[in-house]
C-alpha cells in the first residue's frame, strides 16, 4: 500500500514539474521573440534617428517596415513572464509608427521643421515603449518572483491592485 501511495505521489509530482517545466518554456520563447522583434525596431529607429540628425533621410527610413513586420511578436500574452507590451502600451507603439508611416509619405517639400521635430518625438517615443526589451533580466528568477507574486496573490483576500497604465496617444502626425 505504501509503495502504490509513493508511486502516485511520484507520478503526481513529476506531472506537476513537467508542465511547470513545459509553462516556462513557452513563456521564455514568448520573451526571447518579443525581445527579438523589439531590438530589431530599436535598431531601425536608430537608424532612422541618425539619418534624421544627419540630413540622410530617404523614404521608407522611418522604421515602418519593421513595425510591420514585428508587431504581432510585441503583444502581450498573460503569463508570469513579461511577453510583449500591454494593449494600452502596443496601442501607444502603433500609434507612433502610424504616424511615422505617415510622415514618411510627405514629400520633400513638406519635410520642413515641424516634420522633423515630430518625426524625432515619435522616433523618440516609440524607443521609450520598446526600450525595457533592451534590458535582459534573469529569467529563472524572475520567474520565480511573479509565480511567487502570483500564488500570494491568489491566496490572499487583499491582493495588491495593479497600477492602470495610462495612455498617451501620441499626437497625430498632419
Amino acid at each position: 500500500m505504501t509503495e502504490a501511495v509513493f508511486g502516485v505521489v511520484g507520478v503526481v509530482l513529476g506531472a506537476i514539474l513537467g508542465a511547470g517545466a513545459s509553462y516556462f518554456m513557452v513563456r521564455r520563447k514568448s520573451w526571447s521573440d518579443a525581445r527579438d522583434a523589439a531590438l530589431l525596431l530599436l535598431e531601425e529607429l536608430h537608424v532612422a534617428q541618425r539619418a534624421l540628425e544627419r540630413g540622410t533621410y530617404e523614404p521608407g527610413g522611418l522604421g515602418v517596415a519593421a513595425w510591420q513586420n514585428n508587431r504581432r511578436a510585441l503583444t502581450f500574452r498573460k503569463g508570469c513572464y513579461p511577453s510583449g507590451l500591454h494593449a494600452l502600451e502596443w496601442l501607444d507603439l502603433a500609434a507612433a509608427f502610424d504616424n511615422l508611416r505617415l510622415l514618411d509619405r510627405c514629400s520633400s517639400s513638406e519635410r520642413d521643421e515641424t516634420w522633423l521635430v515630430t518625426a524625432h518625438d515619435n522616433i523618440e517615443h516609440a524607443r521609450r515603449l520598446v526600450h525595457p526589451f533592451e534590458l535582459d533580466p534573469p529569467v529563472l528568477s524572475t520567474f520565480v518572483l511573479c509565480l511567487g507574486h502570483s500564488i500570494i496573490s491568489f491566496f490572499s483576500s487583499k491582493a495588491p491592485p495593479s497600477a492602470p497604465i495610462e495612455p498617451k496617444y501620441y499626437r497625430r502626425a498632419r
